[in-house]
């Protein structure tokens, strides 16, 4: 693993919602289509609908 990748992975320890475990999974291939979308946007949509607010 290159030094960059590591120290960006460090950096994301630090963040509220991966403290905290409300992370999720992202597929980052991109979607040309409504039907291939809609699914993905569910997913996350979930994951938003079943995050509690974090200060």
């Amino acid at each position: 693993m290159s030094e960059h990748l590591s120290v960006r992975r460090l950096s994301r320890r630090g963040l509220l919602a991966v403290r905290a475990g409300q992370v999720t999974p992202w597929d980052a291939v991109p979607r040309f289509s409504y039907a291939g979308a809609a699914p993905r946007l569910e997913n996350l949509a979930m994951a938003i609908q079943g995050a509690s607010k974090l200060t």
